[in-house]
């Protein structure tokens, strides 16, 4: 989810571990399907503000179109467990026509202090600059690679904010310091790809958050046979 370093969140008489995928209650694993869990990952990471219902479907469903009907029953879903584990307290607001808040306080365990803390990298999606709009899947696909690769390299000494938290960047229109921000990312991995026929270009740019000095830039120019093991090796190569 949201940092590749191990962080717990402690609500209630529950613990959520976002990496693990689990949420436990008491000494109990509790079972929830994958996008309900990812659900109240999202509801637990922005505990007390507002998470409008654009952001859950660009987060949870990057690359498919669902109704908002969808999101309403994983929230049901969730409300349903959650009563049901803790004799019926309320843990979610509904906003009307905007979207839903997490109301119990959380306690955040396992982020180390200031003085220590690993610097934190958010990969935005990439921008898929070309007229073929079947380039999306790929730009998301190169999305999801490089957060992979690049979280495999040292998770103590280098964070990395996971693909779902990321996903709701997709066309936004905020600045790479509010994002940065927000994230609490000291570095942006900015990428565009473009394509002409059969071939592929992919410009990345690493830009400190504080004050977007780009301090490391490459292209990478390809004419693949395989889209995936293109987005292997491209992974791959801005990793190293």
């Amino acid at each position: 989810m949201s940092n590749q370093l191990q962080v717990t969140y402690e609500f209630a008489n529950f613990r959520l571990l976002p990496r693990e995928k689990q949420l436990i209650c008491g000494e109990r694993a509790v079972k929830l399907q994958p996008k309900v869990f990812d659900t109240l990952v999202m509801l637990v990471e922005n505990h007390g503000r507002l998470v409008d219902k654009d952001n859950f479907l660009k987060g949870l469903w990057p690359d498919t179109f669902v109704e908002e009907a969808t999101l309403a029953h994983c929230i049901s879903e969730l409300r349903r467990t959650l009563r049901k584990e803790s004799d019926g307290e309320e843990f979610i607001e509904t906003v009307a026509k905007r979207g839903y808040r997490f109301l119990a306080p959380v306690k955040i365990i396992g982020e180390p202090d200031e003085q220590s803390r690993a610097p934190v990298l958010a990969v935005l999606p990439f921008e898929n600059l070309s007229p073929e709009p079947e380039r999306e899947y790929l730009a998301d696909g190169l999305t999801e690679d490089v957060i992979a690769a690049l979280g495999q390299i040292d998770p103590i000494r280098l964070g990395v904010i996971g693909r779902t938290t990321i996903m709701r960047y997709k066309r936004a229109t905020k600045s790479l310091e509010e994002i940065g921000g927000e994230l609490k990312a000291a570095f942006l991995l900015e990428s565009s790809l473009r394509s002409e026929g059969g071939r592929i270009r992919v410009t990345s740019k690493l830009v400190r958050a504080s004050d977007q000095v780009q301090i490391w830039s490459a292209t990478y120019d390809s004419e693949p046979r395989s889209m995936l093991a293109f987005q292997r090796e491209l992974s791959t190569a801005i990793a190293q």
